[in-house]
């Protein structure tokens, strides 16, 4: 029991929102080593950002002797943060847990089972957590975890050691719930063995009246029926147990359609205005709970609503659910997350790509041996791996996942965390050993789990490096590697190299952490080396933004200083261009797809890099020029459009020629059109306002045609939008 979620979310399928709220008290599943103490704190916190700020609360205290989580990753942005001090102020221990008030939600297709919306929502909620109590205990704080200095961070709350022994009499004494919800029984649908070796997993329900106690029975067993029939579960169904809770509701089913019933648990149905999304009271559920399930024999929580509608959601390990037969999919997806903390495999929501992810079934790497299930792959599988190009469930590289559509990558086409009623697959399911096997104890044969990655690293040339990784796991081994290469002798956890050379500057190391189970690779981490005397790369002109007519050429470039030899990599839309490793890079013909693509370059030496500002290519359909340029202007600088080879435009009829110019404040810019007259350049319209905001109208002749953007005074970003007719 006890592994805290690393993050909350609600599914739902499309047209039918499934929430549900899944809460895990304690420490993350074979994330962190559980350790037994003499006197823990059972901590209930609620957070609720439902009204634009959040507020944070302990509302629930209880003594005795929980798991507790070792050490762990630094915890995420928005979690929350429970610190104990001693009366001197000096820290004692600090625990972090998903914040319940941040969740997202997920729509899937009925029909197709794929996800269809994946978004954020601020909302209330409550979890549990462990945490030590030690003699020294004089204060508990509860706090939301803030990364940088100045970030905005939501009020805590602060507890002296007489007001969290008063919290836990009164907590012992009362009964938060009201008569409607406390529990009538509970049942146990499956037994494997005792709460503090298994993984437990609580059913109850919310708008069955006592009359319809029959019924709830039926359709909880139901439920426990469909977790134990599901492959996985099936083979490891010895370290589960099922309870059953009982608990009625005044009327039948819950608020649902703009009819509100006074059910238990307050679900609803269409919450936050979106059909079919479930919501729970989870600190009702968490009290009801709690009333007839130990601390440690409530590690997944379902609630079953008493409705036919397709609907579910999860949010930490509390799920709620409804009586449609294919909601089980969605709760199964849920508990991937709530219990064996796997990332989502699909595309769609908010992509992040700036660090490795925690999760055991996706990652930022692309190669085959520095790929976290590297073991995985068979030698005739191609990485990376194209959808269709293998049987579904062949484990490779394949690009899209945890809501990005590149720069990430998952195990196998689909699984059950891509798109509900497919297999989980053999990372996930090695990952979900690994758990169960962390509450029976029965490790011996689970992979190791690797929960801190080497780190890159950047030294001067003469200097030597180290590299460390974290794993846990039982018999571990390990052999560092260097380029894919295994170094005689680096069989620990560390490694350092001897002094290094330039000629070591972009080597990659990574580990092989192997017990009896077989063998996962770390991340690879970069050796940079650098000269001592060299001067690291500077970029003095940045590329410029290109807008060209499509099957014409565009070209960008960029000027830059440092201690040569100075390296290139040109990338398009943050993914690195081959071959385009020059000052320059030049697109021989521009294509319409290519409209409002980013290019940006990355400029190393032997002593650091630097990325430069993106440059925006424009493509235009037709002949028209017509177009919007967005740039940065020098003070005293010019730029003209179109930008792109030949540097001009052909008008074959003539027409209206306009433009109009959007720039910053205090800046003075002036517009200008020039054509050709057959021996040179004349200006034929011009706009030269006392600020940086001009237009100008002419009418004027076939011939060729350039825009001037000219800085009088000042600088900044700007907007061009112009019309050069055929």
């Amino acid at each position: 029991m006890g592994h805290p979620l690393d993050r909350n979310r609600w599914s739902m399928p499309m047209k039918h929102w499934n929430p549900l709220t899944l809460s895990i008290p304690g420490a993350a599943l074979a994330l962190f080593a559980v350790t037994a103490q003499a006197q823990d704190l059972l901590l209930r916190l609620s957070a609720d950002a439902s009204l634009g700020t959040t507020s944070l609360d302990i509302s629930h205290a209880q003594r005795g002797s929980f798991a507790q989580p070792g050490a762990r990753q630094k915890p995420r942005e928005g979690e929350l943060l429970v610190i104990g001090r001693n009366a001197q102020g000096q820290e004692l221990f600090r625990r972090a847990v998903a914040n319940p008030s941040r969740k997202t939600a997920e729509i899937f297709n009925e029909t197709t089972g794929q996800i269809e919306l994946s978004r954020p929502l601020a909302a209330r909620g409550a979890i549990e957590l462990s945490v030590p109590e030690p003699a020294q205990l004089a204060s508990l704080e509860l706090s939301e975890y803030r990364s940088q200095a100045g970030l905005s961070a939501t009020p805590g709350r602060r507890l002296s050691r007489k007001e969290l022994d008063a919290l836990v009499q009164r907590s012992a004494q009362q009964n938060t719930l009201a008569a409607t919800a406390v529990p009538t029984g509970s049942t146990l649908l499956w037994e494997s063995g005792s709460s503090a070796q298994r993984m437990d997993i609580v059913i109850i329900g919310d708008g069955f009246t006592r009359a319809e106690m029959p019924a709830w029975q039926t359709a909880a067993q139901r439920v426990s029926d469909g977790i134990l029939a599901d492959p996985l579960f099936a083979r490891f169904k010895g370290a589960l147990n099922i309870r059953r809770v009982d608990i009625e509701s005044a009327q039948s089913g819950v608020s649902e359609g703009g009819v509100v019933r006074n059910s238990a648990l307050g679900s609803q149905l269409g919450c936050f205005n979106i059909a079919r999304l479930v919501c729970t009271d989870e600190a009702k559920v968490l009290a009801a709970v709690s009333a007839v399930a130990p601390a440690n024999g409530r590690d997944v929580i379902i609630v079953l609503v008493n409705s036919p509608t397709y609907a579910g959601a999860a949010s930490g390990n509390i799920g709620g659910f409804s009586l449609h037969p294919q909601s089980i999919e969605i709760a199964l997806h849920e508990i991937g997350h709530a219990a064996f903390q796997l990332a989502d495999e699909y595309d769609n929501g908010t992509c992040d790509t700036s660090s490795e992810p925690r999760a055991a079934n996706v990652t930022r790497v692309a190669t085959r041996n520095g790929v976290k299930w590297a073991p995985l792959i068979a030698a005739t599988t191609p990485v990376p791996t194209n959808p269709g190009s293998v049987s579904n469930g062949t484990v490779g590289v394949f690009q899209g996942a945890d809501y990005c559509p590149s720069g990430k990558y998952r195990p196998t086409e689909t699984s059950r965390m891509r798109a509900l009623s497919n297999p989980w697959h053999a990372v996930n399911e090695a990952r979900a050993k690994a758990v169960f096997d962390s509450y029976t104890g029965g490790a011996g044969d689970a992979l190791p789990v690797i929960s801190s990655q080497p780190r890159s690293v950047t030294v001067n040339a003469g200097q030597s490096a180290s590299f460390s990784v974290s794993a846990s796991g039982n018999g571990l081994s390990y052999q560092w590697r260097k380029n894919g290469t295994a170094i005689a002798g680096a069989t620990a956890a560390s490694y350092s190299t001897g002094p290094t050379s330039l000629s070591d500057n972009g080597a990659q190391f990574s580990v092989l952490v192997s017990n009896s189970a077989g063998s996962l690779s770390s991340a690879a981490a970069t050796l940079t080396v650098r000269n001592s005397d060299a001067v690291p790369p500077s970029i003095s002109t940045q590329p410029s933004n290109v807008s060209v007519r499509a099957g014409s050429p565009a070209s960008f470039s960029v000027t830059a200083a440092g201690t040569g030899p100075l390296s290139y990599q040109w990338r398009k839309n943050g993914s690195a261009i081959a071959g385009a490793t020059a000052a320059s890079y030049s697109i021989a013909a521009a294509a319409s797809a290519d409209n409002g693509a980013q290019f940006s370059v990355t400029i190393s030496n032997s002593a650091g890099s630097v990325t430069s500002a993106n440059a925006t290519l424009t493509v235009t359909s037709d002949n028209s020029g017509s177009s919007t340029v967005n740039g940065t202007l020098a003070a005293g600088a010019s730029l003209t459009y179109p930008s792109g080879s030949p540097g001009y435009h052909q008008s074959s009829a003539g027409g209206k020629f306009s433009a109009t110019l959007k720039g910053p404040a205090g800046a003075d810019f002036d517009l200008y059109l020039y054509k050709w007259n057959g021996s040179g350049w004349a200006v034929v319209a011009k706009s030269e306002g006392p600020d940086a905001n001009e237009a100008f109208s002419y009418n004027g002749t076939a011939g060729y045609y350039y825009l001037q953007l000219s800085s009088y005074a000042g600088s900044g970003a700007f907007t061009l939008s112009y019309t050069l007719p055929k």
